[in-house]
């Protein structure tokens, strides 16, 4: 709770006065929680993604890092909120592809690449549960893939 006062006290000596940023900002560790969409598809290995949101104070920006085995994602962009809500918009997405089909094992098939930015390129929206320091978005679809982010402040 003390983390919390200085943090705003801080934000308000630097020209910040939103001290309702204070829930949101800080590094965020989680993953994407998705089921195929289709009943056709199964679920591999390679779609499961995992990493981290961090969220600046300075200018509302964000950066996510998300990594499958077989993918990398880097997103930043710039966020706002409203209530207990977050919303991030994308302005620029990275990927690597660890190397790509040479070097990828006999099998396995990453997310297309135009899938994932067309599903990071839309708002995403996130809900704060402060009780749990936990952030979980509204359902997206990833390519195949059905779900939502769930992160935790500072860990999994």
């Amino acid at each position: 709770m003390k983390r919390v006062g200085l943090i705003a006290v801080m934000l308000m000596a630097f020209g910040c006065a939103d001290t309702g940023i204070v829930p949101f900002a800080g590094y965020w560790q989680g993953k994407f929680e998705g089921i195929p969409a289709e009943p056709e598809f199964n679920m591999r290995p390679e779609w499961a993604y995992k990493g981290f949101l961090q969220i600046y104070g300075t200018r509302h920006r964000y950066k996510m890092h998300m990594e499958s085995n077989a993918q990398i994602v880097d997103i930043a962009g710039t966020w706002t909120h409203k209530g207990n809500r977050l919303f991030l918009k994308a302005n620029d997405i990275q990927f690597d592809d660890r190397g790509g089909a040479i070097v990828r094992p006999r099998g396995v098939v990453p997310i297309p690449p135009e899938d994932v930015r067309k599903a990071y390129g839309k708002e995403m929206v996130l809900v704060l549960d402060p009780q749990k320091n936990r952030l979980e978005s509204l359902d997206m679809t990833l390519g195949p893939l059905i779900g939502r982010h769930v992160f935790t402040k500072g860990g999994e």
